[in-house]
């Protein structure tokens, strides 16, 4: 789908972005998952970053409505700055090794953006706010969560890796209200059966959080629910999941 940039990217609104958290002063939470700069930060919240192997960037950013949307984005291989556009987060994609000022974000999470992450593990050690430092970072996303494991203690860029979330069921119907065939997982599932397949009309969700999106691999647009659809026309999501996973 091809969204007219809403919020024009710029070298000034990550700066301004990024030194808005001069309240933090010196605090350095070390290691901590941070979620990578860009003007995104001025128009999404609850920001965070989920896995260690391929990173990704969660998000509810405000569309032109002044509505906030569920989005996620693979960021480690794009090769401009993350912004919003209509409240889903987007960039230039690049190549893993060929992104962000010629290291990726993989790059900028390992050594990258300013020799180690933005001044050291994310600006002063984890974003800001709403997934950073204060609102999901040290102890709720960061150390114990997902800072520990990305660029802190141990090797590869990792330290101990964070486990994925499990226990959770989803149960996928190709009616509205929950009728017909139903697909149930307990998994991430990267590409839904033939049958199946962009035919989801409802979900339950017995446990957990999921994210479904329109394409295999979590790709396309992608949205995050906690409870029952009965309908997904209402969210824009009829007959367009292709894959899902828990991410909490």
């Amino acid at each position: 789908m091809k969204i007219g940039a809403w919020i024009a990217g710029s070298a000034a609104g990550v700066g301004a972005a990024a030194l808005g958290i001069a309240a933090l002063g010196g605090a350095q939470a070390q290691g901590y998952n941070a979620p990578p700069p860009g003007s995104y930060w001025q128009s999404c919240q609850k920001v965070r970053v989920v896995g260690t192997v391929e990173p990704i960037l969660l998000a509810e950013c405000r569309d032109r409505s002044g509505r906030y949307r569920s989005s996620s984005l693979e960021f480690e291989d794009c090769r401009s700055e993350i912004t919003n556009q209509d409240g889903q987060l987007a960039c230039l994609k690049g190549g893993r090794n060929g992104g962000w000022q010629g290291g990726g974000y993989g790059g900028y999470q390992g050594g990258g953006y300013q020799g180690g992450g933005y001044q050291g593990g994310g600006y002063q050690g984890g974003g800001y706010q709403g997934g950073g430092y204060q609102g999901g970072g040290y102890g709720n996303g960061g150390y114990q969560g997902g800072g520990y494991n990305s660029g802190g203690y141990g090797n590869n860029n990792g330290g101990y890796e964070r486990p994925r979330p499990t226990g959770g069921v989803i149960t996928l119907f190709d009616g509205i209200g929950y009728a017909g065939a139903g697909f149930r997982a307990t998994s991430e599932i990267t590409n839904l059966p033939k049958q199946y397949n962009d035919r989801g009309l409802s979900l339950k969700i017995e446990r957990g959080e999921w994210e479904v999106c329109t394409d295999k691999d979590f790709g396309g647009r992608c949205q995050t629910f906690r409870k029952d659809v009965s309908d997904l026309n209402q969210v824009g999501m009829a007959y367009a999941i292709t894959s899902m996973r828990q991410v909490r």
